[in-house]
């Protein structure tokens, strides 16, 4: 009798942990099918860790924003930015790749816009924010074995360009889809290198 019940909890377990791996899929392609795919403009900044296989940091453009963007922006009655804010960045179409337009400690009613997480604050020499950085939970690009290591040998003496196809939600949520290396003096296009959907 024992032994039957041990068996019965362990495939109940093991239904749950399979049900809740189904659910997260679902919910995912859910946030892809309710998005608005766009191209943004990415450089890579640490190609590899042991752990988790090849990937490669991407540092986004509009990670980085001028203060002239947050300008008048008040999080929690704060007229100064802080670490670990919420910012919600509108985007504009600017050629190949979306532009950062104007941030908002709100969401927006419309529009394409990321929910972003201050990371750092520059500031001048006077002293007053400069430049904030963003993270969008799109920053890594999950690659095959060794690619990680090319990249980063590719990137000494330049700085490569990678286009990024990201999937946003109207809520904000980016998801990375794939990236490729757009450089113009390769002898011919880098083929996209699908990525797994990223935690938004």
């Amino acid at each position: 009798m024992m032994s039957t019940n041990r068996t019965r909890w362990f495939v109940v377990a093991i239904c749950v942990q399979v049900f809740l791996i189904l659910g997260m899929g679902l919910w995912k392609q859910s946030l892809v099918w309710r998005g608005r795919e766009i191209t943004l403009e990415a450089s890579p900044v640490d190609p590899w860790d042991p752990f988790r296989g090849d990937y490669v940091s991407l540092s986004y453009k509009v990670g980085q924003i001028p203060i002239d963007l947050v300008r008048g922006v008040k999080v929690g009655g704060r007229e100064q930015l802080e670490t670990g804010d919420v910012l919600y960045v509108d985007l504009q179409p600017g050629g190949e790749y979306w532009t950062a337009k104007k941030a908002h400690s709100s969401m927006p009613n419309a529009g394409i816009f990321l929910k972003g997480r201050v990371q750092n604050i520059e500031y001048d020499a006077k002293g007053n924010q400069k430049t904030i950085s963003l993270a969008y939970g799109i920053e890594s690009w999950f690659v095959q074995r060794g690619e990680g290591k090319k990249i980063e040998n590719g990137q000494r003496g330049s700085r490569p360009v990678i286009a990024s196809r990201v999937v946003v939600t109207p809520e904000g949520v980016g998801i990375l889809r794939s990236a490729r290396i757009a450089i113009t003096h390769l002898p011919k296009p880098a083929p996209d290198v699908t990525s797994p959907m990223q935690n938004p």
